[in-house]
């Protein structure tokens, strides 16, 4: 219609000062006077009233049970789940008082040992073996015995080769029975040459032990033994590969009960390799008695057994020799 922007107010009733040019409202003008002095006294004596009505006793009830009263009213539920909490305050695993109610939780005090000190303090006395203060004494005498060693041909190195348990090293305890002058028991098994300490825990030869004795023959003829007793667990056969390329023969020890095992057939191969002369050894013949109490003839063919298994073996590898009592 062609009206203006102030025609449009005035044609509806709207007032100038509560406008501004562009028709944005201000709304109307605030006096200096926020709150008289009179609406103050009144809010004032109207929160004193409040809080002498709260304060006093209620009706039937006593002072003490007025407040407890308004306590339980009070309290409520408060929600801690977005409360700030340090780091050295926080639990992440639950405490020990949580998971064992009942157990005594002891707080021991810090460890004051210092860091120049080992936790493990090493071993200042590293001793591995057993080892004589003296020369044993024997039947021989040791100057006779090194008077020996210079004649090459009175001379023998044997080596002890078999299975493990088979007897080798009680039947070189056999031979310092009868040439040192020991007050042994024949029943207990000393072990005298597993000198280590864990051998004599374990009670299996893990070192090569040798020893020299000075032995006769039938015909009273005096030699000199390096006698070599060798560890017959499989896991140490190198012992006895190693002993029987020094050795001039070697002496199969066989069990009569377990008779021909498996270390036993590689302590055969082995002497046959290296070409020394064999002899063979059956030990623990109480065996066959006393635990498979066998009559005579059964454990006849038990041992013509053992034999027969041995020479099976030796003719694989080619040894001339066959091995038989009635040699």
């Amino acid at each position: 219609l062609g009206l203006s922007y102030t025609q449009v107010r005035a044609a509806h009733g709207m007032d100038d000062n509560l406008y501004d040019e562009f028709g944005n409202y201000v709304g109307p003008d605030l006096g200096d006077d926020d709150v008289d002095e009179e609406s103050e006294d009144e809010l004032q004596e109207e929160w004193d009233t409040k809080m002498e009505d709260d304060d006093a006793p209620r009706e039937g009830l006593s002072a003490v049970d007025a407040e407890g009263d308004d306590m339980e009213q009070e309290e409520y539920p408060v929600d801690n789940s977005q409360a700030i909490v340090l780091h050295e305050d926080k639990v992440y695993y639950p405490r020990s008082s949580e998971v064992y109610p009942e157990a005594e939780v002891l707080v021991e005090d810090e460890d004051t040992q210092p860091l120049e000190t080992p936790i493990i303090a090493p071993v200042k006395h590293k001793q591995f073996s057993h080892f004589e203060k003296s020369l044993p004494k024997t039947t021989f005498d040791f100057k006779y015995l090194a008077g020996l060693m210079d004649h090459p041909n009175l001379i023998r190195n044997i080596a002890l080769i078999g299975n493990l348990h088979h007897g080798k090293t009680m039947l070189l305890d056999l031979l310092v029975q009868e040439t040192h002058l020991l007050d042994w028991k024949l029943p207990k098994n000393h072990r005298y040459t597993d000198t280590r300490f864990d051998e004599q825990k374990r009670k299996i030869s893990i070192k090569s032990s040798p020893m020299s004795l000075v032995m006769q023959n039938m015909r009273g003829k005096s030699y000199l033994l390096n006698v070599m007793d060798t560890p017959g667990h499989v896991n140490f056969s190198d012992e006895q590969t190693a002993a029987l390329r020094i050795a001039d023969g070697a002496v199969v020890v066989i069990d009569c009960v377990e008779g021909v095992m498996a270390q036993t057939a590689r302590s055969l191969r082995h002497a046959v390799e290296e070409q020394v002369p064999i002899c063979v050894v059956l030990n623990k013949m109480d065996r066959l008695i006393l635990e498979l109490k066998l009559p005579p003839t059964d454990a006849y063919h038990k041992i013509h057994h053992t034999l027969e298994e041995v020479n099976k073996i030796l003719s694989k590898c080619g040894y001339p020799h066959k091995i038989s009592p009635e040699l």
